[in-house]
Formats: structure tokens, C-alpha cells, sequence
């Protein structure tokens, strides 16, 4: 979904009007900050990892793709939030280890290490160091993408899940600038229920591969 289809559900829900403001009215910046903020809840709710904000390096449009002969550092694509466990160079998998684990590793051990954070940027650092050319790839978690407000033309494409948290998140906060409190505290109530719906679809995998409770569940006579 763009965002112009999703300010269109929001206007007609707040306003009640047939016909939206385009990209130039106050009304489409405010909507385009009040996403940006739903996209801030979604990222920190309960520490849930939406599947939608996985990538791969390949697939990123910033960070180094390749290997270069004896280089160890390579910079990471500049939406990366958290690496995952695998580096592939070529062929070859890379363990990811933590920083503080280096020290202990011998000159000959394969891995690899994340160093920086998402506010300045990662670095890659693989060992040994390449002998030869080769693709680097790996998994990571994004960041959400935020829109510019004063550049957003509509054509942007919306983050996942149910585009009504998004358009219910801004109805909220429009409710809440112009004092509509029992307004509110329904668009609030309906942008967190179908938050927790994208959780529990999220974590519940796919029909082919389903989420299942831990065989071993503590007896009640084990409770305290």
C-alpha cells in the first residue's frame, strides 16, 4: 500500500470528506510525522521482531557487497539495526560472535563481529582475512523506514502488517491534538488491537511451519 492510499482511509475517517488534500496541505505533513511515530511504537513494542524487517545484505541498497583481498572491515547497509548469526563469504559460513569474544579467538578461527550501533553505523569485521574476491552476504533486522514530510509525494510504500494500526495510530494522535478525547480512546484502543493482532501473526509462523508451546511446561505442583 502507498502512503497516499493510506492517508486517504485517514483523512476520510477524521474528516469525513470525499476528497483529501494533496501532498502540499499541512494536514498531509502532520499525517506523515504521525506515521513516522507509529512506526517508533511498532519498533519498540515488547521487543518483537516483525519478520517483515529482515534483509540481506544482497538485497540492501547501501553496504559493501563484496570481499576485497586482506580487507577485514567492510561497512554494513546503513538501515541495519541487528546483524544476524551467519556471515557467508562466497561459500564459506561465518559464525557471528560478540566484541568482547575476539580476544580469545586464535589468528586461524573463522568469524565475524559487528562493531558500531544504529545511530552511527555498523562495520563488519570478518577473520581471516580474504584471499580472494567473493560475495558477502548476510541477514540482518532493519529499521523502519521513516518518510520526510516535507518530500513525501505519496508514492512510498507503507511498512507491514495491518495498515490499520498505522491509519488508526494517526487518527489517534489528530484526536488527541484537537482535544477529541473520547475519539481518542477509541482510535488508541483500535491501533493497539491490531497491533497485537500483527504480533500474534508474527510470532505464530506459517501454516507449513507453525508456532508450538515448549514440550516441557512446568506442573502446577511445581508452580510456587
Amino acid at each position: 500500500m502507498q502512503f497516499t492510499e493510506l492517508f486517504e482511509i485517514f483523512y476520510t475517517k477524521f474528516r469525513g470528506e470525499e476528497n483529501p488534500p494533496d501532498n502540499t496541505d499541512p494536514e498531509w505533513q502532520i499525517a506523515v510525522r504521525n506515521y513516522n511515530d507509529a512506526l517508533q511504537r511498532l519498533s519498540n513494542y515488547d521487543d518483537t521482531k516483525w519478520d517483515f524487517l529482515y534483509q540481506t545484505n544482497q538485497n540492501a541498497l547501501t553496504g559493501d557487497k563484496n570481499t576485497v583481498i586482506s580487507q577485514t572491515s567492510y561497512a554494513c547497509p546503513s538501515d541495519m539495526y541487528e546483524v544476524g548469526g551467519i556471515v557467508k563469504v562466497g561459500t564459506v559460513e561465518y559464525p557471528v560472535i560478540s566484541p568482547h569474544l575476539v580476544q580469545v579467538q586464535n589468528s586461524t578461527t573463522k568469524y565475524a563481529y559487528v562493531l558500531g550501533n544504529n545511530q552511527v553505523g555498523f562495520t563488519l569485521n570478518i577473520n581471516p582475512a580474504p584471499t580472494s574476491v567473493e560475495t558477502l552476504d548476510y541477514t540482518y533486522y532493519r529499521t523502519p523506514v521513516r518518510l520526510d514530510a516535507l518530500t513525501e509525494d505519496g508514492t512510498s510504500i507503507i511498512e507491514g502488517g495491518d495498515p490499520a494500526f498505522y491509519y488508526n495510530s494517526m487518527l489517534a494522535q489528530r484526536f488527541l491534538d484537537s482535544r477529541n478525547f473520547p475519539a481518542y480512546q477509541i482510535a488508541k484502543k483500535d491501533s493497539e488491537t491490531a497491533l497485537q493482532g500483527m504480533r500474534l501473526k508474527n510470532n505464530s509462523g506459517s501454516y507449513f511451519n507453525s508456532w508450538t508451546m515448549p514440550l516441557s511446561l512446568p506442573t502446577r505442583a511445581a508452580l510456587p
